[in-house]
């Protein structure tokens, strides 16, 4: 194969040449990129967050845990935990679009 018939929506098929391309196809040589669906993109995204060293969720468990043993929503401690739970968040959400 020399190359590629892609379609409008992003779809390609690998070629011989321009000659094998339909009429809502065009050929080109490179390898077109391939963009994962939004399913998996979210399933990405949601795999990031729940990282335990590197994702947001933690942050916000945190919080949640102070929360609970008694330290108010509004204390440093608690908006602190938050804030970088929110930046975590979307750090990631920008990573995988």
């Amino acid at each position: 194969m020399t190359g590629y018939a892609v379609k409008a929506d992003g779809s390609f098929r690998a070629v011989d040449d321009e000659s094998w391309c339909e009429v809502d196809e065009t050929y080109q040589k490179d390898q077109p990129q391939i963009t994962p669906p939004p399913i998996d993109v979210e399933r990405m995204r949601r795999l990031a967050y729940a990282d335990p060293d590197t994702g947001s969720d933690r942050y916000f468990a945190e919080a949640m845990s102070a929360m609970a043993a008694g330290s108010p929503m509004d204390s440093p401690e608690v908006k602190a935990l938050f804030a970088k739970g929110l930046e975590v968040k979307n750090r990631i959400k920008e990573q995988y679009q």
